[in-house]
């Protein structure tokens, strides 16, 4: 059976007016249970359209990397759910619909490997990771370069595959020295050889392939916070005028959303294509401020871009601008 990518309206008209669906994970545990957790009805006995992959996307399971812990994630594997149709719910005839956990996979990618990185930029202070999708080969091997190439303990790799993180400073104390980084194994080697120690964050993203990468972020960066205030109109008291005064309007809560804007630096054709595809589409990303050590969820919110390349950017270097908001609420009262 296909299958749909949880982006991918799909609808199904039962012809019946009742229907229910099973499957899935419960978000309060985690974990499947196989429970009905939607029932519905159609106001006419001749039924409707079903609107399947809005009704079902709470009960896909959304897992990432720890970004900050050395160790192996499981990928989160597409759900099975079962859509029942009854004309007076006491005959029902039903059938089953697969559907994918991310909004960006990209279904003709074949190949084991999920990793598109689109250079090999990084700082001995950030996370790098290796996607692979099911469990041949059975580990992966990180390798650091100091004065020579070290192969430290192999990452395993269970279930159906996942992604392997690891972060450069769990290396121990001599982390600040490495000059470069490997991940492999026999589906293909990762390589991060160019350090920049004076880069400020790095970006860590879903790749259009469902497998996690890191850009690291060399140009500008700067932090903004914009804000939203709710105001009233009020009447006020003070202890030597017991009878109100009009106070007038009254800011009771403002709500604050930090954004980052950043810049890359040049990026050749090639990186330029797999930048767009796989970073500005991405719909998972996190931002890791170096200066804090902290890795915030965030929305990126550059809407559209050119493809540059060298010719069609008037024979220079192509460079990108990207704002990014903070993917959490944040209300200050």
């Amino acid at each position: 059976m296909a299958t749909y990518p949880i982006w991918k309206d799909r609808f199904s008209n039962t012809n019946r007016k009742y229907f229910r669906i099973s499957g899935g994970v419960d978000p309060a545990t985690n974990t499947a249970d196989g429970l009905v957790f939607y029932n519905g009805a159609f106001p006419t006995a001749g039924g409707g359209d079903i609107h399947l992959n809005a009704i079902v996307a709470p009960r896909l399971r959304y897992g990432h990397p720890t970004f900050w812990t050395k160790g192996f994630y499981a990928v989160c594997d597409p759900q099975t759910f079962k859509v029942e149709s009854s004309s007076d719910r006491s005959t029902w005839v039903n059938f089953t619909v697969d559907f994918g956990p991310d909004w960006s996979y990209d279904t003709g990618m074949t190949g084991l490997l999920r990793n598109d990185p689109i250079n090999a930029h990084f700082s001995y202070k950030m996370t790098v990771f290796f996607s692979q999708w099911g469990t041949s080969p059975a580990s992966v091997t990180p390798r650091v370069y100091r004065t020579s190439w070290s192969s430290l303990t192999a990452i395993s790799i269970t279930g159906n595959g996942g992604t392997a993180a690891f972060p450069i400073p769990s290396y121990g104390g001599y982390y600040t020295s490495v000059k470069q980084f490997q991940f492999t194994n026999s589906l293909g080697t990762l390589l991060w050889d160019t350090l920049n120690a004076c880069a400020p964050a790095a970006l860590y993203y879903r790749n259009a392939y469902g497998g996690w990468d890191t850009f690291l972020i060399e140009g500008t960066y700067k932090r903004s916070v914009a804000f939203t205030r709710h105001t009233r109109k009020v009447v006020a008291y003070t202890d030597n005028a017991p009878t109100p005064w009009p106070r007038g309007e009254q800011n009771y809560v403002t709500e604050r959303v930090p954004r980052w804007t950043w810049s890359t630096k040049g990026l050749t054709d090639t990186e330029s294509a797999k930048f767009v595809r796989h970073l500005l589409a991405s719909t998972d990303a996190w931002l890791h401020d170096f200066a804090t050590d902290y890795v915030y969820p965030v929305i990126i919110e550059t809407d559209a871009t050119d493809v540059k390349t060298y010719q069609t950017n008037g024979r220079r270097i192509s460079t990108y601008e990207v704002t990014c908001r903070l993917a959490e609420d944040r209300i200050a009262q």
